[in-house]
């Protein structure tokens, strides 16, 4: 007998195997994206604390600090060592930022988060420590473009490159 087309057994064992494959690859597949989305949020954030810090150094002499008393101080650890510092605070915008033509509004975009547009009028505080070094904090929802799981890997600032700690009191 010349046998053409398979039976209804070699189909079922067929689907079956194809079944077992996308269970076992989905919940891979599903996890890598979601993983790159927060590796892109991560590489926006880097992006966007070097256009800060581009912006502070050609722009530090014309800055404005402040502070809330005649002092700000803080303790720093450097080496392993720590001691006192006084520091000044002021505050730039991402608009500043994409005014003064270090970041573009193109380039101000999130792509783990495309479905929401970043907010450009969100603050940085910029820190002076007594030693003119510059340090930068943005709180994490100022941006209003981070996905919750990328906010809840992180702390209260989704740019602190501060080495200090402010004195309470």
């Amino acid at each position: 007998m010349n046998r053409k087309g398979f039976t209804l057994i070699e189909l079922l064992a067929v689907i079956v195997v194809l079944g077992l494959v996308l269970v076992v690859t989905i919940p891979s597949i599903t996890s890598a994206y979601k993983n790159s989305k927060i590796k892109s949020e991560e590489v926006f954030v880097d992006r966007l604390t070097q256009a800060i810090d581009s912006y502070v150094k050609l722009n530090s002499d014309t800055m404005s600090f402040s502070c809330k008393s005649d002092r700000c101080e803080g303790r720093k650890t450097e080496n392993g060592k720590e001691y006192d510092i006084t520091y000044q605070k002021g505050v730039i915008t991402i608009n500043d930022i994409i005014k003064d033509g270090i970041l573009t509004q193109k380039d101000f975009v999130n792509a783990g988060n495309k479905e929401t547009s970043c907010e450009t009028s969100a603050e940085v505080e910029v820190y002076k420590d007594s030693d003119f070094v510059y340090c930068y904090k943005m709180k994490k929802d100022s941006l209003k473009c981070l996905t919750d799981t990328y906010k809840e890997n992180i702390g209260d600032y989704a740019i602190d490159t501060c080495v200090w700690k402010e004195n309470q009191g």
